[in-house]
């Protein structure tokens, strides 16, 4: 498993010949996806570095979240399309795909999936709900030199 930067052409994978042939023609020369998918790796990081998660080089995604992340895209990349002539792709087993991705990164972001490691962490982040120390001089005060200060 690693760390890898997600393309546009990835999503459009998920859609048989006949539905890329007819997202080009509602798209004209727009190519909203990029865009979208941008913003779903970004929300993606975001999470993880909520959950106490570390982060690899920007724009990438861990291997593990890929496909929830193509799923989310292309979800909101169907939505984004005009109502009548994106209706047909809009399916409920796509719609239930984002939600159960969309749980997923809920559960992430509150620290209780684990994400896996970076081999070259950006942003390292303590652990969700974790205390951190703010010195790390050992401590003079004892049990011993306190007795008789009370």
């Amino acid at each position: 498993m690693s760390w890898s930067a997600i393309a546009a052409a990835e999503v459009l994978q998920e859609f048989n010949p006949k539905e890329q042939a007819k997202l080009a023609e509602i798209q004209a020369a727009v190519d909203n996806l990029t865009p979208i998918l941008g913003r779903i790796v970004n929300m993606v990081r975001g999470t993880i570095v909520a959950g106490g998660g570390r982060v690899d080089q920007p724009g990438t995604i861990p291997d593990q979240l890929r496909e929830d992340v193509i799923a989310v895209a292309r979800w909101r990349w169907l939505i984004s399309l005009p109502a009548q002539e994106g209706d047909t792709l809009q399916s409920k087993q796509r719609q239930a795909v984002d939600d159960d991705a969309m749980k997923r990164f809920d559960k992430i972001a509150a620290g209780s999936v684990k994400v896996e490691l970076p081999t070259t962490p950006v942003i390292t982040a303590s652990p969700a709900n974790a205390t951190e120390v703010a010195s790390s001089q050992t401590r003079t005060a004892t049990r011993d030199k306190m007795n008789g200060l009370a």
